[in-house]
């Protein structure tokens, strides 16, 4: 069996490290959407349309149920709903959506990461 170590890493705007490592993977890692690091460079609402995009391309592939898709799409158009937020409150409603969606795709590491990318662009945290 010819086994190999590879590590894909990539990188946001704040530094802040998103990707996957594995010494040995059997079926293959994928990353859906945009790579995390072209988050950065998009307006929020291009940012969850990205995601939901990549959310689709999850579900198509069959890394995500109907159901968990069809509860995070509703996450979104949660965040879509503060996409434009300017208040403290506003925004908190918009990071809690995209956590929720987080949440409900840990187990699709492609799609946690480009999540998880979105988070740190909109919370400024990296």
């Amino acid at each position: 069996m010819n086994e190999k170590s590879t590590t894909h890493e990539y990188h946001n705007n704040d530094h802040t490290q998103v990707g996957a490592q594995g010494s040995t993977v059997h079926g293959g890692i994928r990353f859906y959407g945009p790579e995390p690091a072209q988050y950065a460079g998009m307006d929020r609402a291009q940012q969850i349309e990205a995601l939901r995009g990549a959310l689709a391309e999850a579900r198509a592939a069959g890394e995500i149920d109907r159901e968990t898709h069809d509860e995070a799409a509703g996450a979104l158009d949660e965040a879509m709903r503060h996409v434009d937020a300017s208040d403290e409150p506003s925004r908190n409603a918009l990071v809690r959506a995209l956590r929720k969606v987080k949440g409900l795709v840990e187990d699709a590491s492609g799609l946690v990461s480009a999540v998880a990318a979105v988070i740190t662009v909109v919370t400024g945290a990296g």
